[in-house]
């Protein structure tokens, strides 16, 4: 079988190594042991904008440039790089036997219409609940959804709101590998002051500004000894570091940008009091939730609808109103100075994850892949 999976983030190609989103191969792993003929259709760039990434061998790791060239931030030029994108999609598809699509996203969505096009059969993974608002692409996308052979969504309200168009859906299988490891204890914290780890793309949406003034309230008006890490990059992040240096926060908060060593980054989880994430981004379930949890990090968020059931307030999480500075204030005030807090928190979560843990039971989500697969490989057969 040949099968193409469109990734909705970009990638960084240098020599014989590919710069992606790290898990990816508990994706591709599984498919390639299979002798899946499988290459990845990708926005290559020189610029590495994730959050963290690790190192793939392209030789593995086969990357099909779908024609994207930077050509300026006006939407006529974004245009112009759909149509490109377009036309070499339109190609693949056709020379390809199934479609594995990262949906919703640009890509994403122009994938899935050639697709039904071109009547190639095709699967989905919803990452997020994006509505844009414009009635004709919402109804586009209910039909992409409901022609889908299966739906793969991140977290149990996508999976939910999927359902009532397709009836083949399950929950994913985070793409982490940390959680197929035995993580040690927490490093020795330093009694000095809490810190606070930030992980995820900078940009204003998840809600990398609202933490910034709670923690400048906590620190400069308050004086609690606190300090704050964010890890990643993203188009805000000029604008950010700006900020932290208006607000005199320079020996507080410190930007780490995009990690490569996944070794580094798994110090800065233990060595976190709390992890922060105030977003009301359009997103399913971050797995950077799994990776606090299996880290014994007690988790503050917002009230969102992607996680109800994985984050219950004051028992796996403590959950803040979005764009709301003066309940973030609130919660960390109580979680820097009540240990006890911090700890029952982490309890929860960690109890949450162990529990999921036992229905994941060694699978991932290259191997739910693999049995849709297999599935409609059977489908095929009695067809003809």
């Amino acid at each position: 079988m040949k099968l193409i999976i469109v990734l909705d983030n970009v990638v960084t190609l240098e020599g014989r190594t590919v710069w992606a989103e790290p898990g990816l191969d508990l994706l591709f792993g599984p498919l390639l042991r299979a002798e899946i003929d499988l290459s990845f259709a990708v926005r290559l760039t020189k610029e590495k904008g994730q959050r963290v990434l690790a190192a793939y061998n392209s030789e593995c790791v086969r990357t099909l440039n779908m024609g994207f060239v930077y050509l300026g931030d006006s939407s006529f030029k974004k245009i112009l790089n759909y149509i490109r994108f377009f036309k070499h999609m339109w190609g693949c598809v056709g020379t390809n036997d199934f479609i594995y699509i990262f949906f919703p996203g640009a890509l994403g969505f122009i994938s899935a219409a050639i697709c039904l096009l071109r009547m190639k059969p095709y699967g989905l993974y919803i990452r997020k609940d994006s509505k844009t608002g414009r009635s004709w692409e919402e109804l586009i996308k209910v039909l992409q959804i409901s022609r889908a052979q299966f739906v793969i969504c991140t977290g149990d309200y996508l999976v939910k709101q999927s359902k009532k168009l397709n009836s083949r859906v399950s929950a994913v299988i985070p793409m982490t590998g940390i959680l197929e490891k035995h993580t040690e204890a927490k490093s020795q914290l330093n009694d000095n002051f809490v810190s606070i780890l930030f992980v995820g793309r900078l940009i204003r949406d998840k809600g990398i500004f609202e933490i910034l003034r709670a923690v400048y309230h906590l620190s400069k008006i308050e004086h609690l000894n606190v300090r704050l890490r964010y890890v990643g990059d993203g188009s805000d992040r000029q604008l950010l570091e700006t900020e932290i240096c208006s607000l005199s926060l320079d020996t507080v908060v410190r930007c780490y940008g995009s990690i490569t060593d996944v070794q580094f980054m798994e110090e800065l989880y233990r060595q976190s009091d709390i992890f922060c994430l105030p977003t009301y981004h359009s997103e399913g379930v971050p797995r950077v939730f799994y990776e606090a949890m299996q880290f014994g990090i007690p988790i503050l968020t917002t009230r969102m609808a992607q996680w109800t059931g994985l984050l219950v307030h004051k028992k796996s999480a403590f959950l803040c109103e979005p764009k709301s500075v003066a309940c973030l204030i609130e919660s960390l005030r109580l979680l820097i100075t009540e240990r006890e807090s911090r700890d029952a928190l982490a309890r929860g979560g960690a109890s949450v994850l162990e529990g999921l843990k036992l229905k994941w039971s060694e699978k991932n989500h290259g191997d739910q892949v693999l049995g849709y697969l297999g599935e409609q490989e059977m489908l095929e057969l009695k067809r003809t």
